[in-house]
């Protein structure tokens, strides 16, 4: 969609990354030059090859970054406050990703002239895209180390569960002190889901084991099919799910633990014959790495607080 007109205050923007520690007066006219652009759910605003010559703030909604074509897994997904087109539009090249709205989307629109114009009346706002710029490089290798390190585990220990296809025990034995480790040597927070469903043994012993299969398999494939490409589910054992996200903090983590329990509980489970049994519902915890923690002790956090749902009621998420 095109632009549209508005006005925006520096207030409703000193907390977004390129804003930080900005001072009011060096922005106040630029914003007055910059226009805004509404888009709805699948509209696309950037294409793989395509010149660009615009940065944009995400001031509402969610956009996806894919890689390998507008239908791909996403590499990152970006919200409010996050930039789009700093890369095409520092080094003048084709746009590296395709950029699509997953929600409908309002973007604060900056021309070249107007962010060159930024950084040069400010110290803060060029430090800050130079900030955005290598958090944006380090994920992107991030993902991609991940995917051929998970991949080369994959073909030689056999890291996949059988039944949900999910990461198993082996693997989250090995990767997740890996990953701890990387964590402390950045800045980065770290957080971790454990859910197991709720009253499982009913399922086994109203309906059978194969029931039971059935409904562990859903419940797997709901978070397989609701995770970002940088988090990580395993099948810890039994119905009990383990799910890494790394980069996350507390707060976002319970986002993604409340969009995931939300969806399970609407999810009907179909078993052999045509028949269904009753919705599952998990209970999950969430834990924030503490410096100085062990895998175990990280684990453990997270369960205790998987725990601490279940008394509150089951089917509810709690920290």
């Amino acid at each position: 969609m095109p632009p549209t007109d508005s006005r925006i205050t520096f207030d409703e923007l000193a907390d977004m990354p390129l804003f930080l520690h900005v001072a009011p007066e060096s922005v106040d006219g630029l914003l007055q030059r910059c226009s805004f652009m509404e888009l709805r759910e699948h509209d696309v605003l950037l294409r793989q090859g395509d010149a660009n010559h615009n940065l944009y703030v995400v001031l509402s909604g969610e956009l996806a970054i894919r890689l390998a074509s507008q239908e791909s897994d996403p590499i990152a997904l970006l919200g409010r406050g996050e930039t789009i087109g700093e890369m095409s539009l520092i080094d003048q090249k084709g746009v590296s990703a395709y950029v699509i709205a997953t929600t409908d989307c309002r973007l604060l629109v900056f021309n070249d002239e107007s962010i060159w114009a930024l950084v040069r009346f400010s110290h803060a706002a060029a430090c800050n895209l130079l900030s955005i710029i290598t958090t944006r490089l380090r994920h992107t290798n991030f993902v991609l180390s991940e995917r051929m390190r998970l991949d080369h585990n994959f073909h030689q220990y056999g890291s996949v569960d059988a039944l949900t296809g999910l990461h198993n025990r082996y693997w989250l034995d090995n990767t997740l002190p890996r990953l701890i480790k990387r964590h402390e040597r950045g800045d980065n927070p770290l957080s971790l889901i454990m859910t197991d469903i709720d009253l499982f043994k009913d399922f086994n012993t109203h309906y059978g084991h194969l029931c039971g299969d059935h409904v562990i398999h859903a419940v797997a494939r709901v978070l397989t099919e609701h995770l970002r490409p940088s988090e990580m589910a395993a099948r810890y054992g039994g119905d009990e799910f383990i799910i890494i996200l790394p980069g996350v903090a507390l707060e976002h983590a319970r986002i993604a633990a409340e969009r995931l329990r939300k969806t399970v509980a609407e999810t009907v489970v179909h078993i052999p014959g045509g028949g269904s049994v009753p919705t599952p519902t998990i209970s999950i915890g969430i834990a924030q790495y503490r410096q100085g923690d062990s895998a175990d002790d990280f684990i453990a956090a997270a369960d205790t607080a998987m725990y601490r749902a279940k008394g509150q009621g089951r089917d509810t998420v709690s920290t």
